[in-house]
């Protein structure tokens, strides 16, 4: 299993440095791509909720501190759940499909394919739908050159729309 180092942290970092806060500026603690990071990071490895993202940065708070900056340590459950509630989806969106794309152009051309392992479902409580967000769809539709990585991650309704208009 590959390990992830500095060099991938700060390819995360890099991707979401222009995401913006949307937080008041009172009372903020925690850097908001340090909360970033660490979601991401537990979410790919089995977290499904603030509670458990704290958890898994505990469990891992030795190698947070040595690749995130974490001013006040690793944010509580309460931090992560507040933090990830106001964020703006289409600017996550886009920086995370930002984030798949350099994966996929990093890869060495004379290396084994890059394989991302996503099941094709949309993702648990990323939707909103006071906002009309119906939440991350992940996936691909193999066989379809028009279906790429950049366009499997995103608002359903808008992938599937450019999906359609690019025929």
């Amino acid at each position: 299993m590959p390990k992830v180092g500095e060099a991938e942290v700060r390819g995360v970092l890099k991707h979401f440095s222009d995401l913006p806060d949307p937080r008041s500026h009172v009372n903020r603690h925690h850097l908001l791509v340090d909360v970033i990071v660490i979601s991401i990071l537990a979410v790919i490895a089995g977290a499904d909720c603030p509670v458990a993202i704290e958890q898994w940065a505990k469990m891992n708070r030795r190698w947070l501190r040595r690749h995130l900056k974490l001013p006040h340590g690793v944010p509580a459950h309460d931090t992560v759940g507040r933090v990830l509630e106001v964020l703006q989806p289409r600017a996550f969106q886009e920086c995370f499909a930002n984030w798949l794309k350099s994966l996929i152009a990093d890869k060495d051309a004379e290396s084994e394919p890059l394989h991302i392992a996503i099941d094709g479902k949309t993702l648990r409580r990323s939707h909103d739908k006071r906002r009309g967000f119906e939440g991350v769809a992940c996936g691909e539709r193999l066989g379809d050159p028009a279906w790429d990585y950049a366009g499997a991650v995103g608002d359903r309704r808008e992938v599937e729309r450019n999906h359609c208009n690019s025929r």
